[in-house]
């Protein structure tokens, strides 16, 4: 599929086949994937949500998004590539903020650092189109939670935003397919076609994420989207395993041991994921 921002022709934006999400060549890694187990709670999504109310530093005008409740859900862990795991709420789904009258879009912690030639080419190039979205009652569908992160990507493209914000809303992506796969009910219609299609688009938007985190680490410095330096080589390390990529894999793991400033947790997982590298490059050689 070459067009990752499959999706959003609906609100109006057209312009989204071909683009080159870091405007640079890209090359061909094969990906892999684990799917888990997701987690089951008595308590309905909705418990952990309430109404924001924010204003628009594109339009100026207000609009509501849904949040999660601070303090709310209880953390139960992360996943090898540090997606966060709530009990009762995928928290991932709500970070992408999308204003309801213009189309302005990005990760809640950015949404308000836009510079003026931003806002410019914002307008020119998405508001000027788009359509309107709905900004739905009760928790967020997967399907809904894509097409808002799609937006925020499309957005970072346009207005040039650092390649590692591209990249974390790449990440985030995949973290949201690999959810809907958890998430897909044994009872669906051409379950296995279904699940498929969902697993490319997690290794799809992996793959993104790696090219784009590799490429930000030449040119940014820490912390990266609000990572350390330790922080960023384990979930490089992580991503390049993803990708078959083993040979940076375990270059990024070995950066994270031999660093004074790593904590002991965060090199134990890096040894953890070191047994892992080395048993799937084994197995890629056979």
């Amino acid at each position: 599929m070459d067009n990752l921002l499959f999706g959003l022709e609906e609100l109006g934006i057209t312009k989204t086949n071909g683009v080159d999400i870091f405007g640079e060549e890209k090359g061909d890694s094969r990906l892999k994937t684990k799917i888990e187990e997701s987690t089951v709670s008595e308590q309905k999504e909705s418990d952990f949500l309430f109404e924001k109310t924010m204003t628009c530093p594109v339009c100026d005008k207000s609009f509501k998004t849904k949040q999660v409740k601070i303090g709310k859900p209880r953390f139960i862990g992360t996943d090898s590539d540090l997606r966060p795991r709530y009990e009762g709420v995928d928290t991932v789904k709500y970070d992408a903020v999308v204003c309801l009258h213009c189309g302005y879009a990005e990760l809640m912690r950015n949404f308000n650092s836009i510079s003026s030639r931003q806002i410019k080419d914002v307008k020119e190039n998405i508001c000027n189109t788009f359509k309107g979205i709905t900004n739905e009652l009760g928790e967020y569908s997967y399907p809904a939670a894509l097409q808002r992160y799609k937006l925020a990507l499309y957005n970072g493209v346009v207005k040039h935003s650092k390649l590692s914000e591209r990249a974390f809303i790449c990440l985030k992506i995949a973290w949201l397919y690999r959810a809907q796969i958890e998430s897909l009910s044994k009872d669906t219609e051409d379950y296995a076609k279904v699940a498929r299609e969902y697993a490319i688009n997690e290794l799809m938007f992996t793959k993104n994420a790696y090219e784009g985190f590799f490429k930000a680490i030449e040119k940014e410095m820490p912390p990266i989207c609000g990572m350390d330096e330790t922080t960023v080589n384990y979930m490089l390390s992580d991503l390049a395993r993803r990708c078959q990529d083993y040979e940076n894999a375990e270059k990024f793991a070995f950066a994270v041991l031999s660093s004074r400033s790593a904590s002991a947790k965060i090199k134990e997982k890096t040894r953890a994921e070191l047994e892992i590298i080395k048993k799937e490059k084994a197995s890629s050689n056979k």
